[in-house]
């Protein structure tokens, strides 16, 4: 019996040279997920009104097919200042460039044009799923008490899946994650007060959308108008030091910063995340051990073009 079981998948990805054109996987573009969601035929399927007589389904038409993944891994640094970490081929998919500081660091921010594609690779044992024109969005789950994770959402081009053998898998770029907790975050401004976070979620601003016209399809990135986005929970405070019920009463906007690890201590392995504006939709009060937490969310504000924000592995 043909059985495929969870530990039998692997993923390859690399950088398309052009949109849609594929590639040839090494051993190097494995990658180590800790969760790949496949839906291998996303779309529509139109149903075929006839008049016929009697009862029962028609038959339909398929249209608009492509393929719909979701990536989670952990997120981990190089093990060098300046070298781009394994995962950051989801950075580059999600609308956002680098920029290698040799011996410092290596610093991302977002782009509006000239976005890049991803062709990847989806093996289930000898059952090889292709994704040609991967392009996707970004968000960071940043819970103390665990590691952190880097969430890819993406559409790809759809391609017949074929009978075909993975290569040899080299997963020697993936480091060991930092646990995110009292001792390893070293920065967590917010509105410029050292808070005691509890958990940091942070969307990325683009998102993926397939586009279908009479003669072309494409995976393109899109806003769709609501930009980035954070959510934190902390330590309720002293309203008498920092209002942050006035604050989002009165739209007043704020700064976030975020760093995981200690300089030097821990070079090869930091990663730093900074928002200069944001704004407080909502606040929430719960309980966490029966101590007073607040739940603020809002969005991130850009300033000028591609300002939003910016996050770096040093």
């Amino acid at each position: 019996m043909y059985i495929i079981r969870e530990e039998d998948t692997l993923l390859y990805l690399l950088k398309e040279a052009n949109y849609g054109a594929g590639g040839s996987f090494a051993a190097a573009d494995a990658m180590v997920a800790e969760s790949v969601t496949l839906r291998p035929l996303e779309g529509n399927k139109q149903r075929i009104q006839q008049v016929r007589g009697f009862k029962g389904a028609s038959r339909g038409s398929r249209s608009e097919t492509y393929v719909s993944i979701e990536i989670v891994m952990a997120l981990a640094g190089s093990g060098a200042v300046d070298q781009v970490p394994a995962h950051g081929l989801l950075y580059q998919g999600s609308s956002h460039n680098a920029t290698i500081t040799a011996m410092a660091s290596v610093d991302y921010a977002l782009i509006d044009a000239n976005e890049d594609s991803l062709y990847g690779g989806f093996f289930a044992l000898d059952t090889f799923h292709p994704l040609r024109g991967l392009r996707g969005g970004l968000r960071f789950q940043l819970g103390t008490d665990g590691i952190g994770r880097v969430v890819f959402n993406g559409f790809a081009l759809y391609d017949d899946p074929t009978k075909t053998s993975p290569p040899t898998p080299d997963f020697s770029a993936f480091q060991l994650p930092q646990d995110i907790n009292a001792s390893t975050v070293t920065e967590m401004l917010f509105y410029g007060q050292s808070v005691g976070m509890s958990a940091l979620e942070i969307t990325g601003r683009d998102t993926a959308q397939y586009l279908n016209v009479a003669n072309q399809e494409e995976v393109i990135q899109s806003s769709g108008g609501n930009g980035a986005g954070y959510s934190i929970t902390f330590r309720e405070g002293d309203v008498g030091v920092f209002n942050f019920f006035q604050a989002a009463k009165e739209n007043t906007p704020g700064a976030l910063a975020f760093q995981l690890g200690t300089d030097v201590t821990d070079a090869g392995n930091i990663f730093e995340f900074d928002a200069p504006v944001v704004e407080i939709d909502s606040v929430e009060r719960v309980y966490q051990q029966n101590v007073a937490f607040l739940r603020c969310a809002g969005p991130i504000v850009p300033t000028a073009k591609n300002n939003d924000y910016t996050f770096t592995h040093r």
